[in-house]
């Protein structure tokens, strides 16, 4: 499917206002605005990661990438595909359908991706682990 640089775009977009939210949040909260800083807290959370996340869903969607490879959401957040229709209309498949977009988050993630998770998973512990006991060395060293 040809790609649409708008939704990529967009996307970056999203992604740059979320930083300079987050930049003006700490500003609010060096002047003591807490009420702005709450604002704008408000309007990251409920605002524009949604969107940045429907965003990234229709990107994917549209270059053929399984969704089960996207994310792995839990049960109470799965995404709402009539709000992902119209960007997958809008930036490329216009024959797209509700039940196409529902039936492509169906998708189960390949077994051999699962033990790759899984293994990296199991090798970040390890790293945790190590780093904690080699700051509790230092800490024996100097005390």
């Amino acid at each position: 499917m040809k790609r649409n640089p708008f939704l990529r775009v967009k996307i970056k977009s999203l992604a740059a206002e979320a930083k300079i939210i987050r930049a003006d949040e700490l500003k609010a909260v060096k002047y003591e605005d807490y009420y702005l800083q709450t604002q704008l807290r408000d309007h990251r959370l409920d605002v524009v990661r949604p969107e940045a996340r429907l965003s990234q869903l229709a990107y994917q969607y549209l270059r053929g990438i399984p969704y089960a490879f996207v994310e792995q959401p839990k049960e109470d957040n799965k995404p709402i595909w009539s709000n992902v229709l119209p960007m997958v209309k809008k930036y490329g498949d216009h024959n797209a359908t509700q039940d196409k977009l529902a039936s492509w988050g169906k998708i189960p993630l390949p077994a051999e991706e699962v033990v790759r998770r899984e293994e990296k998973a199991i090798e970040r512990i390890k790293i945790r682990e190590l780093v904690k006991m080699s700051i509790k060395q230092k800490e024996l060293q100097m005390a």
